[in-house]
């Protein structure tokens, strides 16, 4: 995924679009679900890296519109693919409309897959930090990442960590739904982090501003590092955009 945001949405039908079947929902967790979708064109889907992303064109009142969600895992032997839907804190009607509408043997078009990189091997450490929408792609980029790698993870997210089924690395920053309004707790998680030094890598994803400004404050304050650095809106908070 190329840094910057990906919140831009799209009319259906686009060029080079898919038709996939929903198989299967797994709605268990509290305020996700994951999706499986399966379809025959996957067996010439591209490349699929750690945080690759699909356009998904849901239906909206003007025509389908599309939104972006993670890739979180992919069978090209058996034409299966996962995405990982979140209810986001200021809400999202697309989103929203996944999450409690769609249903088992419905069909979605879909565009992609786009983005995504492997984690680098060839540094001292590594630094993740996101909100709920980054929960997938961090997923997939840990499961790159062997044991005896350094990594912090950071996660503001709004239900408590026993809500989700993820990597032990990961730290949840648990604000509650009532505290959606509030600032950010990764700028707090962030400036108590250990002494940065050496070469490092920071991913960071989630509300574009905040992701923007995250990177900016880690540039300065860590300027000492040889630091590659990607930073990517998945959406932007309603002050700056309507859903």
């Amino acid at each position: 995924m190329k840094d910057g945001s990906v919140i831009a949405t799209e009319r259906f039908p686009p060029p080079g679009y898919l038709t996939l079947k929903v198989v299967a929902i797994d709605r268990s967790l509290a305020g996700q679900a994951r999706l499986t979708l399966q379809g025959v064109e996957l067996a010439e889907f591209g490349p699929c890296r750690p945080g690759a992303w699909l356009r998904v064109f849901i239906p909206g009142p003007q025509g389908d519109v599309g939104r972006v969600y993670s890739i979180r895992e992919f069978d090209r032997d058996h034409h299966r693919l996962q995405i990982q839907v979140m209810r986001r804190r200021h809400g999202g009607v697309r989103s929203d409309w996944l999450l409690e509408h769609l249903q088992v043997g419905e069909h979605l078009h879909v565009i992609g897959p786009r983005g995504g990189a492997e984690p680098r091997q060839d540094v001292d450490w590594h630094v993740m930090l996101g909100d709920e929408t980054a929960v997938a792609a961090i997923a997939s980029r840990l499961q790159r990442l062997g044991p005896e790698m350094p990594v912090e993870v950071r996660l503001d997210v709004p239900l408590p960590a026993t809500a989700y089924r993820e990597d032990p690395r990961i730290q949840w920053l648990s604000r509650a739904i009532h505290a959606n309004a509030e600032p950010s707790r990764l700028w707090q998680a962030v400036a108590e982090l250990p002494p940065r030094s050496g070469r490092g890598e920071l991913w960071i994803a989630g509300e574009t501003g905040l992701a923007r400004a995250l990177e900016s404050w880690c540039r300065e304050h860590w300027a000492h590092c040889e630091l590659d650095v990607r930073a990517i809106g998945y959406w932007q908070s309603p002050s700056m955009v309507s859903d």
